[in-house]
């Protein structure tokens, strides 16, 4: 920060004191929203054990080590990405149409006119092909093996150009959520704990450092940061979709960035529940539910394997 005569000038008493505030409000908004991940986080690791042994796990290990000793049948392993697939045909078929923009019934019959019918066709078109020209194929391919275990998240960022999207599909290993009103979810809250503090300004060139962060940076330009991205529905307006976008080192404590989104298209989150039960805000998907018959069948191969051993 500098002053009028443009010399330095340290945050006032009161800054810091206000920063301090909103930081504890947003962090202890996550923490409650993590206690809700970690009663999931054992059964999510049984599922990736079972199902998804090359991602990475709850617990510390990093996707690509091996994770396979322990699986004899490769249903479960093999189905749920074919399980992906036929969702993505049904509802995004990579080279056809998703949706159809049409005059809604509160619209005019009058007013509908051959133009207008055509301009919502290119409009459909061109959103379309803005998604065929983005990663969403594959990102949405990721996301519904989310969606197949009870929840996919889905964030969306503008790309490098205008009308570039960017989308990528967070899995739960990597995200907490928060329900407010009607159940719906209201906050989410997505980490990374293997972020360079020299790398943040490259991954997001809005972060501001903090003196202190600026001091260790030069001092220990690779150590690790542990960065929190938290987006939080204002519920101070309950009848405005406003939401505030935190970009935190929890290392440092210190809100690097924050962000204003206003208007419900402003929102970069896309959750799907499969199905929930009462006021969790976590979703159980068809693996949850056929988690004791892919147990079973792995341990029968396991012991005729054995036995074939024996013989």
């Amino acid at each position: 920060m500098r002053s009028d005569t443009g010399g330095d000038a340290s945050p006032s008493p009161s800054a810091q004191t206000g920063d301090r505030a909103e930081y504890e409000k947003v962090m202890n908004r996550y923490k409650k929203a993590k206690g809700k991940w970690q009663n999931w986080s054992d059964i999510w690791e049984e599922i990736y054990d079972y199902v998804l042994p090359h991602r990475e796990s709850f617990f510390g290990e990093f996707a690509g080590q091996r994770r396979t000793e322990n699986i004899y049948d490769e249903t479960a392993v093999t189905g749920l990405p074919r399980f992906a697939s036929r969702l993505q045909l049904g509802f995004f078929p990579p080279n056809g149409r998703a949706f159809k923009l049409a005059p809604g019934p509160e619209y005019p019959s009058d007013m509908i006119s051959t133009q207008l019918l055509k301009e919502l066709d290119d409009i459909t078109e061109l959103l379309h092909e803005g998604l065929r020209n983005s990663n969403f194929n594959s990102e949405f391919h990721e996301g519904l093996q989310d969606l197949g275990i009870g929840t996919m998240n889905m964030l969306v960022e503008s790309g490098r150009f205008v009308g570039d999207l960017h989308f990528t599909a967070v899995p739960p290993s990597n995200v907490a959520l928060l329900s407010g009103a009607m159940d719906q979810v209201t906050d989410w809250f997505r980490w990374n704990n293997e972020c360079d503090i020299t790398d943040i300004k490259l991954r997001y060139p809005q972060a501001e450092y903090s003196n202190e962060m600026a001091m260790t940076q030069k001092r220990d330009p690779r150590r690790k940061t542990r960065i929190i991205e938290a987006t939080m529905y204002d519920s101070d307006d309950q009848f405005k979709d406003e939401y505030t976008y935190y970009l935190i080192s929890e290392t440092d404590k210190h809100i690097l960035s924050k962000q204003k989104l206003v208007g419900r298209g402003s929102l970069p989150w896309l959750t799907t529940r499969w199905s929930k039960s009462g006021m969790e805000v976590w979703g159980r998907g068809p693996i949850l539910q056929a988690m004791p018959a892919i147990k079973t069948l792995n341990l029968t191969v396991q012991l005729f394997l054995k036995m074939l051993k024996w013989q």
